[in-house]
């Protein structure tokens, strides 16, 4: 059943602590979820009075300036993402004590929701939700970002049926890093323990790439039209075994219904070895739609894997740690170079379970592990300084005693700017930047980089981006009524001594 967010206040001290951090951005009015590392809130953005999905995040120890570095990359890497079937990414801060995030609220219900309360789904709708994740994610692989968690309750139905995934990319960044304050079961990697949508080659290590993102959805389809999810093999047994994982039981055993055209289509995207899936997530529900032809022409590898050091090398590769800072524009290169066999940042994905509350009539859905970000972007007095002398790629710092909590302030406010004919309808403003910064619109702040969808005025207008021991970005751009503007391949240079 859909679970029943508690209202705020809370008697939980973490609840206590975030609404003391974020209460001059963000509204807090009911706990959506509570995960082991994470809370998940339905809020009210204060500078916009809307409502917000607000996931906030403890910051461990060893989170210092390079996490909170790489935390604002990949923020800036989300927000580029636009697509109709993607929950957009409002902005994302840090504070002394907390890495949150904000994202669209979007009224409906999650897919998990749905799968708990209700019958194996029919192979039609379930046609149908395979088309539109897939749409979102080969946007998502297209610009070089993979999802690295996907799971039902990160593909989110709203209230007209539409699919919208949510929480690509921040939270695995932040968990291979180790930035999280705490975390309760974990895998033999030190890992929050996998669920079954997690590919082979990320339980061992491996870094997720876009074929991980098509196992994840191949063994979402398995578990609608199936009722459950796909049992996995344990990778880690069958290389000490000498073998390669097998695929789970076929569907059509489980669902005699299935053509088995269909069923041969949902193993090769559960195939245990990357290289054995469909070349993309599009591919794959191409072929569920056209099962005949495409099985005829790309058929599944055969259920008897091979035994062997060759047929386990692909996921006996060691795991590549420390990986650092990678900008948008490396990770889209990494993957028109790799051709699809690419490998993203390192490892560590995390699979909380919200904490059950007392159930209520049709409450609001928002996404429950790792949600996006949204709302007003933090602005810590001393983080620009404190991050502008780590040198890109440099190994995290090492825990530091950490200053008292104290509430990030408000920018003060500019100077009002030139008044302008408020009959017209305003354009928006998308706006990121590698590394992040503040921005200026004529003179006034109105956050951090990733700004997504800000509300700017028409006409002739002054755009700066600024971070200590940067240069700064300038440019004049005219805006036209209702126009969506962006600004979204900045890239700031380092000073010159």
């Amino acid at each position: 059943m859909t679970q029943a967010p508690s209202e705020i206040p809370s008697r939980d001290e973490m609840d206590a602590a975030i609404q003391a951090d974020l209460q001059d951005l963000f509204q807090l009015e009911m706990v959506y979820a509570r995960g082991p590392v994470s809370r998940l809130y339905v809020a009210r953005d204060v500078e916009y009075n809307q409502p917000v999905a607000l996931k906030v995040m403890p910051r461990g120890p060893q989170a210092g300036a390079h996490a909170e570095e790489a935390f604002h990359e990949a923020a800036a890497a989300a927000a580029v993402l636009t697509h109709p079937h993607v929950t957009p990414l409002y902005s994302a801060g840090a504070t002394d004590r907390f890495f949150w995030y904000s994202t669209e609220f979007v009224p409906g219900c999650s897919l998990a929701d749905t799968l708990h309360t209700g019958s194996p789904m029919d192979l039609e709708a379930c046609l149908k939700l395979a088309d539109q994740i897939a749409a979102a994610l080969d946007a998502a692989h297209r610009l070089g970002i993979v999802h690295a968690d996907l799971k039902p309750t990160n593909v989110l139905l709203d209230t007209s049926g539409a699919v919208r995934v949510t929480d690509f990319w921040i939270r695995w960044v932040l968990e291979d890093l180790g930035a999280f304050g705490n975390g309760d079961v974990k895998d033999g990697l030190g890992r929050e323990w996998p669920g079954p949508y997690l590919s082979p080659e990320q339980r061992v290590g491996r870094e997720p790439g876009p074929a991980a993102d098509q196992y994840a959805l191949g063994a979402i389809i398995y578990r609608c039209l199936a009722g459950t999810p796909p049992p996995a093999d344990d990778p880690m047994a069958a290389i000490a075994e000498g073998r390669s994982p097998m695929p789970p039981p076929r569907l059509t055993d489980a669902r005699p219904d299935i053509p088995g055209g269909i069923g041969a289509i949902i193993e090769r995207a559960l195939s245990p070895a990357p290289e054995g899936r469909f070349e993309t997530a599009g591919a794959f529900a191409a072929a569920l739609r056209e099962p005949t032809s495409l099985v005829e022409e790309a058929p599944h590898p055969p259920r008897d894997l091979a035994h062997g050091p060759a047929a386990v090398a692909s996921l006996e590769r060691p795991a590549r740690h420390g990986v650092g800072l990678v900008s948008v524009a490396l990770l889209a290169f990494v993957f028109v170079g790799a051709a699809g066999a690419a490998w993203i940042l390192g490892l560590g994905l995390t699979t909380g379970q919200p904490v059950a509350s007392q159930p209520a009539p049709q409450p609001p859905v928002v996404p429950e592990s790792a949600a996006p970000p949204s709302a007003y972007p933090t602005v810590l007095p001393d983080s620009a300084a404190r991050t502008a002398s780590i040198a890109r790629g440099a190994p995290a710092a090492p825990a530091a005693t950490r200053a008292p909590v104290r509430r990030t302030p408000r920018p003060r406010a500019a100077p009002p700017p030139p008044r302008r004919d408020v009959s017209l309808a305003p354009g928006r403003l998308f706006i990121s930047a590698t590394p992040w910064g503040q921005v200026f619109v004529d003179g006034e702040l109105i956050g951090n980089t990733p700004r997504v969808g800000a509300p700017i005025a028409p006409g002739m207008h002054r755009v700066r981006v600024v971070r200590d021991g940067f240069d700064p970005f300038e440019r004049n751009v005219q805006v036209a009524p209702g126009q969506d503007l962006r600004l979204i391949d900045i890239v700031l240079r380092e000073s010159r001594p």
